[in-house]
Protein backbone atom coordinates (compact mmCIF):
# COMPACT_ATOMS: atom_id res chain seq x y z
CA UNK A 1 0.00 0.00 0.00
CA UNK A 2 1.16 3.55 -0.34
CA UNK A 3 3.48 5.14 2.31
CA UNK A 4 2.05 7.63 4.31
CA UNK A 5 4.18 10.85 3.60
CA UNK A 6 6.08 13.25 6.23
CA UNK A 7 6.01 16.39 5.59
CA UNK A 8 9.13 19.21 6.60
CA UNK A 9 8.80 22.57 6.77
CA UNK A 10 12.04 24.37 5.22
CA UNK A 11 13.99 24.71 8.53
CA UNK A 12 13.18 21.07 9.37
CA UNK A 13 16.32 20.35 6.54
CA UNK A 14 18.56 19.29 9.23
CA UNK A 15 15.65 16.10 9.96
CA UNK A 16 15.01 15.09 6.85
CA UNK A 17 18.64 14.70 6.75
CA UNK A 18 18.87 12.34 9.76
CA UNK A 19 16.00 10.14 8.39
CA UNK A 20 17.73 9.69 5.05
CA UNK A 21 21.12 8.24 6.80
CA UNK A 22 20.18 5.73 8.09
CA UNK A 23 19.57 4.04 4.55
CA UNK A 24 17.01 1.36 5.62
CA UNK A 25 14.94 0.72 2.04
CA UNK A 26 13.70 3.13 -0.89
CA UNK A 27 12.80 6.81 -0.10
CA UNK A 28 11.27 9.13 -2.01
CA UNK A 29 11.98 13.03 -0.95
CA UNK A 30 9.82 15.73 -2.23
CA UNK A 31 11.49 19.31 -2.57
CA UNK A 32 10.44 22.63 -3.76
CA UNK A 33 14.19 23.26 -5.97
CA UNK A 34 17.15 22.49 -7.02
CA UNK A 35 19.02 24.27 -3.91
CA UNK A 36 17.69 22.30 -1.30
CA UNK A 37 18.20 19.32 -2.87
CA UNK A 38 21.65 20.21 -3.04
CA UNK A 39 21.98 21.30 0.12
CA UNK A 40 20.67 17.21 1.40
CA UNK A 41 22.62 15.81 -1.49
CA UNK A 42 25.91 17.25 -0.32
CA UNK A 43 25.11 16.26 3.16
CA UNK A 44 25.08 12.60 2.30
CA UNK A 45 27.65 12.87 0.02
CA UNK A 46 30.21 10.90 1.99
CA UNK A 47 27.78 8.18 2.29
CA UNK A 48 26.13 7.84 -0.34
CA UNK A 49 26.65 7.66 -4.23
CA UNK A 50 25.12 10.56 -6.41
CA UNK A 51 23.36 9.32 -9.38
CA UNK A 52 21.52 11.66 -12.46
CA UNK A 53 18.65 10.56 -13.84
CA UNK A 54 20.54 9.26 -17.12
CA UNK A 55 22.12 7.16 -14.41
CA UNK A 56 19.50 5.40 -13.20
CA UNK A 57 18.90 3.18 -16.59
CA UNK A 58 18.39 0.04 -17.16
CA UNK A 59 21.60 -1.19 -17.56
CA UNK A 60 22.73 0.11 -13.88
CA UNK A 61 19.28 -1.80 -12.34
CA UNK A 62 20.37 -5.09 -14.12
CA UNK A 63 23.99 -5.01 -13.41
CA UNK A 64 24.56 -3.06 -10.32
CA UNK A 65 21.12 -3.49 -8.41
CA UNK A 66 20.35 -6.92 -9.79
CA UNK A 67 23.92 -8.81 -11.00
CA UNK A 68 25.70 -7.00 -7.43
CA UNK A 69 27.83 -4.51 -9.03
CA UNK A 70 30.73 -6.36 -10.34
CA UNK A 71 33.73 -8.23 -7.82
CA UNK A 72 33.45 -5.47 -4.83
CA UNK A 73 29.61 -5.41 -4.83
CA UNK A 74 27.34 -2.65 -5.24
CA UNK A 75 28.80 0.63 -4.66
CA UNK A 76 25.34 1.99 -2.49
CA UNK A 77 23.87 3.23 -1.02
CA UNK A 78 22.13 5.59 -3.77
CA UNK A 79 20.73 9.09 -4.11
CA UNK A 80 19.39 10.14 -7.48
CA UNK A 81 18.23 13.59 -8.37
CA UNK A 82 15.70 15.23 -10.98
CA UNK A 83 14.44 11.27 -10.22
CA UNK A 84 11.09 12.99 -11.99
CA UNK A 85 13.21 12.65 -15.13
CA UNK A 86 14.02 9.22 -14.78
CA UNK A 87 12.68 7.06 -17.96
CA UNK A 88 9.41 4.86 -17.32
CA UNK A 89 10.96 1.75 -18.82
CA UNK A 90 13.68 1.75 -15.79
CA UNK A 91 11.36 2.83 -12.97
CA UNK A 92 9.29 -0.41 -14.55
CA UNK A 93 12.21 -2.71 -14.44
CA UNK A 94 12.78 -1.53 -10.97
CA UNK A 95 9.52 -2.03 -9.62
CA UNK A 96 8.72 -5.27 -11.21
CA UNK A 97 12.10 -6.48 -9.53
CA UNK A 98 12.05 -4.43 -5.83
CA UNK A 99 11.96 -8.00 -4.16
CA UNK A 100 15.31 -8.81 -5.57
CA UNK A 101 16.99 -5.23 -4.98
CA UNK A 102 18.59 -4.40 -1.10
CA UNK A 103 20.55 -1.54 -1.76
CA UNK A 104 18.91 1.32 0.05
CA UNK A 105 18.07 3.94 -2.21
CA UNK A 106 16.79 8.06 -2.37
CA UNK A 107 14.55 9.33 -4.78
CA UNK A 108 14.54 13.23 -4.55
CA UNK A 109 11.98 14.83 -7.16
CA UNK A 110 11.24 18.37 -7.70
CA UNK A 111 7.28 18.51 -9.48
CA UNK A 112 5.23 16.33 -10.95
CA UNK A 113 6.04 12.15 -10.56
CA UNK A 114 6.25 10.03 -14.02
CA UNK A 115 3.98 7.52 -14.84
CA UNK A 116 5.65 4.28 -12.74
CA UNK A 117 7.25 5.98 -10.05
CA UNK A 118 7.39 3.80 -6.93
CA UNK A 119 4.70 4.51 -4.05
CA UNK A 120 4.56 1.33 -2.25
CA UNK A 121 6.93 0.20 0.04
CA UNK A 122 8.80 3.28 0.25
CA UNK A 123 9.64 5.86 3.45
CA UNK A 124 7.63 8.96 1.63
CA UNK A 125 8.94 12.53 2.92
CA UNK A 126 8.40 15.89 1.58
CA UNK A 127 10.11 19.48 1.82
CA UNK A 128 7.86 22.41 1.90
CA UNK A 129 9.05 26.07 0.31
CA UNK A 130 8.51 28.37 3.08
CA UNK A 131 5.25 30.79 2.82
CA UNK A 132 5.33 34.31 0.85
CA UNK A 133 5.90 36.17 4.01
CA UNK A 134 8.15 33.41 5.96
CA UNK A 135 10.09 33.36 2.89
CA UNK A 136 13.38 34.81 4.48
CA UNK A 137 13.65 31.63 5.94
CA UNK A 138 15.66 30.51 2.46
CA UNK A 139 18.66 32.77 4.06
CA UNK A 140 18.57 31.24 6.91
CA UNK A 141 19.19 27.90 5.15
CA UNK A 142 21.50 28.77 2.88
CA UNK A 143 23.49 30.94 5.02
CA UNK A 144 23.76 27.86 7.11
CA UNK A 145 25.00 25.71 4.47
CA UNK A 146 27.93 28.24 3.03
CA UNK A 147 29.01 28.28 7.04
CA UNK A 148 28.14 32.07 8.07
CA UNK A 149 26.11 34.17 9.98
CA UNK A 150 23.47 36.11 8.07
CA UNK A 151 22.25 39.32 10.83
CA UNK A 152 18.75 40.11 10.67
CA UNK A 153 19.67 43.63 8.71
CA UNK A 154 21.36 42.05 5.74
CA UNK A 155 18.51 39.59 5.78
CA UNK A 156 15.80 42.80 5.53
CA UNK A 157 18.47 44.66 2.62
CA UNK A 158 18.21 41.29 0.76
CA UNK A 159 14.44 40.90 1.07
CA UNK A 160 13.93 44.84 -0.04
CA UNK A 161 16.68 44.32 -2.56
CA UNK A 162 16.30 41.31 -4.84
CA UNK A 163 13.48 39.13 -5.62
CA UNK A 164 11.81 36.54 -3.69
CA UNK A 165 12.74 33.40 -5.11
CA UNK A 166 15.21 30.61 -3.96
CA UNK A 167 17.48 31.59 -7.12
CA UNK A 168 18.31 34.52 -6.29
CA UNK A 169 18.68 33.86 -2.56
CA UNK A 170 21.18 31.14 -2.96
CA UNK A 171 22.82 33.74 -4.87
CA UNK A 172 23.21 36.17 -2.41
CA UNK A 173 24.35 33.88 0.22
CA UNK A 174 26.86 32.42 -2.12
CA UNK A 175 28.33 35.44 -2.93
CA UNK A 176 28.55 37.08 0.79
CA UNK A 177 30.12 33.65 1.64
CA UNK A 178 33.56 34.95 -0.07
CA UNK A 179 33.41 37.64 2.27
CA UNK A 180 32.85 36.78 5.68
CA UNK A 181 35.79 37.65 8.79
CA UNK A 182 37.23 35.04 10.76
CA UNK A 183 34.78 34.96 12.98
CA UNK A 184 31.95 33.79 10.17
CA UNK A 185 29.99 37.29 10.10
CA UNK A 186 29.52 39.86 7.42
CA UNK A 187 28.91 43.76 7.84
CA UNK A 188 25.52 45.05 6.11
CA UNK A 189 27.51 48.26 4.75
CA UNK A 190 29.68 45.24 3.09
CA UNK A 191 26.63 43.29 1.98
CA UNK A 192 25.53 46.05 0.47
CA UNK A 193 28.54 46.89 -1.66
CA UNK A 194 28.33 43.28 -2.71
CA UNK A 195 24.93 42.66 -3.66
CA UNK A 196 23.13 43.82 -6.81
CA UNK A 197 19.95 45.53 -6.06
CA UNK A 198 17.38 43.78 -8.53
CA UNK A 199 13.95 44.95 -6.99
CA UNK A 200 12.41 48.02 -6.26
CA UNK A 201 9.61 48.06 -2.77
CA UNK A 202 6.80 49.62 -3.95
CA UNK A 203 5.19 50.67 -0.95
CA UNK A 204 8.43 52.06 0.22
CA UNK A 205 8.42 54.19 -2.92
CA UNK A 206 4.93 54.79 -2.01
CA UNK A 207 5.65 56.27 1.19
CA UNK A 208 8.58 58.13 0.15
CA UNK A 209 6.57 59.49 -2.52
CA UNK A 210 3.34 60.31 -0.13
CA UNK A 211 5.88 62.00 2.17
CA UNK A 212 7.04 64.30 -0.98
CA UNK A 213 10.38 62.98 -0.19
CA UNK A 214 11.44 63.01 -4.34
CA UNK A 215 15.47 63.01 -3.28
CA UNK A 216 15.19 59.63 -1.94
CA UNK A 217 12.62 58.39 -4.28
CA UNK A 218 14.59 58.62 -7.43
CA UNK A 219 17.86 57.52 -5.77
CA UNK A 220 16.13 54.14 -5.27
CA UNK A 221 15.55 54.60 -8.88
CA UNK A 222 19.25 55.15 -9.88
CA UNK A 223 20.15 52.09 -7.59
CA UNK A 224 18.54 49.65 -10.00
CA UNK A 225 20.91 48.77 -12.57
CA UNK A 226 19.93 49.08 -16.38
CA UNK A 227 17.04 46.58 -15.30
CA UNK A 228 14.11 47.62 -18.05
CA UNK A 229 12.14 45.36 -17.03
CA UNK A 230 11.59 46.25 -13.24
CA UNK A 231 11.64 50.27 -14.58
CA UNK A 232 8.73 48.90 -16.72
CA UNK A 233 7.07 47.17 -14.44
CA UNK A 234 7.51 49.84 -11.63
CA UNK A 235 6.36 53.22 -13.82
CA UNK A 236 3.69 51.50 -15.08
CA UNK A 237 2.06 50.17 -11.55
CA UNK A 238 3.09 54.01 -10.08
CA UNK A 239 0.82 55.82 -12.12
CA UNK A 240 -1.83 53.97 -10.45
CA UNK A 241 -0.60 54.88 -6.88
CA UNK A 242 -0.66 59.00 -8.46
CA UNK A 243 -4.22 58.40 -9.80
CA UNK A 244 -5.36 57.45 -6.34
CA UNK A 245 -4.08 60.43 -4.67
CA UNK A 246 -5.31 62.87 -7.35
CA UNK A 247 -8.88 61.40 -6.74
CA UNK A 248 -8.98 59.61 -3.43
CA UNK A 249 -12.90 58.80 -3.39
CA UNK A 250 -12.95 55.40 -2.91
CA UNK A 251 -11.52 55.57 0.69
CA UNK A 252 -14.97 56.94 1.45
CA UNK A 253 -16.62 53.61 1.11
CA UNK A 254 -14.05 51.98 3.40
CA UNK A 255 -14.63 51.57 6.79
CA UNK A 256 -10.93 50.86 8.14
CA UNK A 257 -8.14 52.08 6.11
CA UNK A 258 -5.12 49.99 5.42
CA UNK A 259 -1.88 51.67 6.13
CA UNK A 260 -1.75 51.78 2.28
CA UNK A 261 -4.72 54.16 2.48
CA UNK A 262 -3.66 56.65 5.26
CA UNK A 263 -0.51 57.72 3.28
CA UNK A 264 -3.06 58.32 0.17
CA UNK A 265 -5.08 60.31 2.36
CA UNK A 266 -1.81 62.25 3.75
CA UNK A 267 -0.46 62.43 0.07
CA UNK A 268 -4.14 63.70 -1.45
CA UNK A 269 -3.20 66.79 1.23
CA UNK A 270 0.19 66.99 0.71
CA UNK A 271 0.49 67.13 -3.19
CA UNK A 272 -0.88 70.08 -5.13
CA UNK A 273 -3.57 68.84 -7.92
CA UNK A 274 -1.08 70.35 -10.38
CA UNK A 275 2.00 69.03 -9.15
CA UNK A 276 0.48 65.73 -9.32
CA UNK A 277 -0.69 66.09 -12.83
CA UNK A 278 2.80 66.95 -13.78
CA UNK A 279 4.73 63.77 -11.71
CA UNK A 280 2.22 61.41 -13.21
CA UNK A 281 3.40 62.84 -17.08
CA UNK A 282 6.74 61.72 -15.93
CA UNK A 283 5.83 58.81 -14.96
CA UNK A 284 4.39 57.93 -17.98
CA UNK A 285 7.35 59.30 -19.77
CA UNK A 286 9.42 56.75 -17.95
CA UNK A 287 7.36 54.21 -18.94
CA UNK A 288 7.93 54.55 -22.52
CA UNK A 289 11.57 55.29 -22.05
CA UNK A 290 12.02 51.58 -20.36
CA UNK A 291 9.47 49.70 -22.60
CA UNK A 292 11.59 51.14 -25.53
CA UNK A 293 14.85 50.13 -23.50
CA UNK A 294 16.18 53.93 -23.63
CA UNK A 295 19.58 54.44 -22.33
CA UNK A 296 18.47 57.56 -21.74
CA UNK A 297 16.47 56.74 -19.26
CA UNK A 298 19.07 56.70 -16.22
CA UNK A 299 19.77 60.02 -17.22
CA UNK A 300 16.41 61.47 -17.39
CA UNK A 301 16.03 59.91 -13.56
CA UNK A 302 19.71 61.30 -12.63
CA UNK A 303 18.48 64.92 -13.72
CA UNK A 304 15.33 64.17 -11.28
CA UNK A 305 17.34 63.43 -8.32
CA UNK A 306 19.96 66.46 -9.01
CA UNK A 307 17.28 68.68 -9.73
CA UNK A 308 15.85 68.16 -6.01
Amino acid sequence: MPSKKQSFELNGIDKIVSVLEAFDGVYHLSVPDEFTSKIICDSLAKKAKKLWPHEFSLDFIEQELLAGGGLFGPSGPFIVIDAQDIKSNAFDTFNNNRHLINESIIFITKGRLPKGFPKDDLTALSLSAPKPWHFGQYLDVFAKYFGFQISAQIKNFIEKSVPENASDYFNCCHILSHHVDESGMISLDKAKTLIKIKKLDFFDQADLFNQSNLKRFYLNLLLIEDDFGIYLDFFRSFQGHVNKVIDPSYLAAKKTPSKYDRGIQLASRKWDFQELVKFQQKMIDFEIMAKSKDFWLRDSLRREYLSL
